[in-house]
């Protein structure tokens, strides 16, 4: 049986404090994936936008290519994963709250990054990649609207998770490596 969880969650200071869970952990990456990795729900399993409070006993957790939009993301992320959207003039109100930035290759993927206290980004290269805080130019990313991310050709904005937290199931296969 899966419970559902509820957890606070801040930003990391830094992309050291980040990364520890996964460098503490080598087979950790191979059970998340990029929102995972940027809500830092880390016992959530692969994550995918809105599905966070769906329970993964009743069906698989999982998107549609027609679900890869700007519009639907957005939808998906505020509506049914209560993230709240941040203008980026705002991220800085935001300082000590988890803040994520989210990407969509049109009808095909989406992507996930989140912010650290001290300004820099990283991200998880999809489901099993390697952790980084650089983008695929090899630059430190500052700012998540200017990095190079190979066919991720739309922004979807700025989202911080609630002062309170979110509410999610965890994946009940999540210790299976695939």
């Amino acid at each position: 049986m899966v419970d559902l969880q509820h957890r606070k969650l801040v930003a990391a200071e830094d992309f050291a404090m980040a990364s520890a869970p996964y460098t503490n952990d080598h087979t950790l990456r191979l059970r998340t994936n990029c929102y995972s990795y940027a809500l830092g729900l880390i016992d959530h399993g692969k994550g995918f936008p809105g599905q966070l409070s769906h329970n993964p006993e009743k069906s698989p957790r999982r998107l549609s290519k027609a679900d890869m939009t700007v519009e639907r993301i957005r939808q998906l992320l505020t509506e049914y994963d209560g993230l709240i959207p941040v203008e980026k003039q705002h991220i800085d109100d935001f300082a000590d709250h988890r803040i994520i930035a989210a990407f969509v290759q049109s009808h095909d993927d989406s992507h996930f990054m989140t912010r650290h206290q001290d300004g820099t980004w990283s991200h998880q290269d999809g489901h099993g990649g390697p952790i980084s805080d650089e983008d695929d130019y090899g630059f430190k990313i500052t700012n998540p609207e200017g990095a190079i991310l190979r066919g991720y050709d739309s922004f979807v904005g700025y989202f911080a998770v609630p002062k309170e937290g979110l509410s999610y199931y965890t994946d009940p296969h999540k210790h299976l490596v695939y």
